[in-house]
């Protein structure tokens, strides 16, 4: 994650990007506006501003008991929060939280050792710990509360692409059929793979226009589905 008071000094290549949305250097609408792929998490330096993910607690923003209040106001707005600060404050800041009674937030922990470690400390969520220039480093967790939503693995990866559709077609025994204009067959649902009449010799130069069940004769034949093309000539499938 990058950050910075100035949104246009930070590399592109980011998957994240915080930026602050008051104090004197407001950074946040750049940073959405320069990055608009990316994952932005907004940080406020005021606690009277009930507002942002991330709250700054560090010499001329938040002190540690108006981070706890910041908190309490970003829970009650429905907010998941994070608190920075750097590694010397940090102590003080969790001893803020308990003497209030109040739940630790994540913590986002600033240090630069070095050489620079990007290593998460025991207890936070994320670590900033490296200052190149005109923007800062961070490494965060694979998953952020608050700030990433909640994501379902999509079932299929990489994802299936289909041909143009022209036609699909119910199985008796579950599941569909769908028939591109190729004569490529598809089967969804569970339904069985019967074939195709895509790349077929016999089929070159012809489009696929239909499905339909066969009758007897053509189940006597062992046939699932036939394929219609635009001229009207059917084609059993399974083929030989």
């Amino acid at each position: 994650m990058y950050d910075s008071i100035t949104a246009s000094q930070c590399p592109s290549d980011g998957d994240l990007y915080l930026g602050y949305l008051d104090g004197a250097w407001p950074s946040y609408n750049d940073m959405v506006r320069l990055f608009p792929n990316a994952i932005h998490v907004p940080c406020t330096v005021f606690a009277s501003d009930n507002e942002g993910l991330v709250g700054d607690c560090e010499n001329g923003d938040m002190t540690p008991q108006t981070l706890v209040t910041w908190v309490v106001n970003r829970r009650r707005s429905g907010a998941d929060p994070t608190g920075y600060c750097n590694f010397s404050t940090w102590p003080a800041a969790r001893a803020a939280f308990q003497a209030a009674g109040v739940a630790e937030p994540h913590w986002l922990i600033a240090g630069y050792a070095q050489p620079p470690d990007p290593s998460i400390p025991a207890g936070a969520i994320g670590h900033q710990y490296a200052d190149p220039g005109p923007y800062d480093i961070s490494s965060v967790a694979d998953f952020w509360p608050g700030v990433d939503q909640l994501k379902v693995v999509p079932m299929h990866q990489p994802p299936w692409v289909f041909e143009p559709i022209v036609a699909d077609l119910g199985c008796p025994s579950g599941g569909a059929w769908m028939l591109a204009a190729s004569g490529a067959l598809y089967a969804v649902g569970g339904a069985p793979f019967v074939g195709g009449v895509n790349g077929k010799p016999f089929f070159a130069g012809r489009t696929a226009a239909t499905l339909e069940l066969p009758d007897a004769a053509g189940k006597a034949a062992g046939y699932q589905v036939i394929i219609v093309d635009t001229a009207g000539e059917r084609y059993g499938e399974p083929g030989s």
